[in-house]
């Protein structure tokens, strides 16, 4: 760990876009709730609430999952549409170790939504910010999030908790520390953190180094930063 990967952190972020991103969350969990549908935020999302309550300062993504997508898209999505949001279909290719075949395969892991007016993601057909939806694969009592393998304990989510985040209500997980703690096999992430490895705003890898990083050092980091710039 040295303090040169420290710049990993200020380059990636909803910055200017924060509000937008914050709006889009707020409009999306209340369509979920008024509508029925279960769902809870995870992953950056979910550490974000329990560790900052707020945004992760260098997350520039949020991610929900939506546990019953029938029910999303029967009753949720033309209303998403009428308050500006598109939703696309979350398709990705994946790897297939049939050597002979030169058909491309391809996964269904969720949905995408994002403003109409949203910023230009390059190469991309969906816009910036954008709130990622997983859609679960159940397995009895467990389920997992394509493309993921990791198994999750349903018993850690349900009931779903209702919390306050920026000033509205959002769904967390039951059990929000064990499924973090599982998700990281450690149970550290309040106090560490790493460098993000995807800039969601241009869609690419950052390439920065696995290496942790304590999450106060990273934070007295990005406020040195932005004393320098005002």
């Amino acid at each position: 760990m040295t303090d040169s990967n420290l710049h990993y952190f200020s380059g990636i972020g909803f910055h200017n876009e924060k509000s937008i991103a914050l709006k889009l969350l707020e409009n999306v969990s209340k369509i979920l709730i008024d509508d029925g549908v279960d769902y809870c935020l995870m992953f950056g999302t979910l550490l974000g609430k329990l560790r900052h309550d707020d945004i992760i300062p260098w997350d520039d993504d949020i991610d929900i999952i939506i546990f019953d997508v029938e029910k999303f898209e029967s009753l949720c999505i033309k209303k998403l549409k009428n308050f500006g949001y598109s939703i696309l279909t979350d398709i990705r290719p994946i790897e297939t170790s049939d050597s002979f075949s030169s058909d491309e395969k391809w996964l269904r892991c969720g949905y995408r939504i994002y403003p109409d007016d949203g910023i230009h993601v390059p190469g991309q057909k969906w816009k910036f910010p954008w709130v990622g939806v997983w859609e679960p694969s159940h397995r009895g009592n467990t389920f997992t999030l394509p493309p993921e393998d990791h198994v999750y304990q349903k018993a850690d989510f349900f009931p779903l908790q209702t919390v306050q985040f920026q000033g509205f209500p959002v769904l967390i997980p039951n059990r929000s520390h064990n499924v973090l703690t599982s998700y990281f096999n450690a149970d550290n992430w309040m106090e560490f953190c790493i460098p993000p490895d995807l800039n969601h705003r241009e869609y690419k890898k950052t390439h920065a180094p696995l290496c942790y990083f304590p999450v106060l050092e990273v934070i007295k980091y990005l406020n040195n930063i932005d004393k320098l710039k005002n």
